[in-house]
């Protein structure tokens, strides 16, 4: 489903069929030089085709557009790799590439596990309780180049002008959008609509 949310702002949803959301919100801003898409869905076919349909139907094509991440969780970051075209530009806060980082090499895994032996879980092994997902969604993705956005700076697209804002707390380096003209905040999920978004514990500092 495409929702025209103002002039050239979109919002897309894109189905999360065995997640409980049922769906994430990928929201577009069509510009004459480069759109920007942001948050994509997770790296499957149902994601990849809906997303490829609705960009079609706003007559967006992928050789221009650049994409903003607001954090590193499957279901926003996981379809990027299969969206790139040379050229294209990744914003994310550098925080959030770090836990990328510790899940393709098994660094996440093994703090996960000293985690739950320090805390006396009776289940001590990391593979029995973090989704499969979680642990398969980047080992696939080739190595992303990244540009890292901080809070404060600010992506000018079409008629808006988004600064980025920090707002750490469903993920360490969770990042949101603002425009301060149109009072708009694409929210990643820092706010949701019917259910409090998931705190992450913190292993070590």
């Amino acid at each position: 489903m495409i929702e025209e949310i103002a002039p050239d702002l979109f919002r897309i949803e894109i189905p999360l069929p065995d997640l409980l959301l049922k769906f994430v919100n990928s929201y577009v801003i069509k510009d004459p030089q480069r759109n920007l898409v942001i948050d994509t869905g997770m790296n499957n076919d149902e994601c990849f085709d809906t997303m490829i349909t609705s960009l079609h139907e706003l007559g967006i094509g992928l050789e221009n557009s650049d994409f903003f991440i607001t954090h590193s969780h499957g279901d926003h970051i996981g379809l990027v790799s299969r969206l790139l075209n040379k050229g294209s530009a990744v914003y994310i806060n550098e925080t959030e590439t770090e836990l990328i980082q510790k899940i393709r090499n098994g660094t996440l895994l093994e703090e996960i596990r000293n985690f739950l032996v320090e805390s006396g879980f009776p289940e001590r092994d990391p593979l029995k309780i973090l989704p499969h997902r979680v642990r398969s969604e980047f080992d696939e993705q080739a190595a992303l180049s990244y540009h890292f956005v901080k809070d404060g700076d600010v992506l000018m697209k079409g008629n808006y002008q988004f600064t980025c804002i920090e707002t750490p707390g469903h993920s360490k380096g969770h990042m949101c959008l603002h425009d301060r003209t149109s009072k708009y905040l694409i929210a990643g999920d820092h706010l949701l609509g019917n259910i409090t978004p998931g705190i992450q514990a913190r292993i070590g500092t």
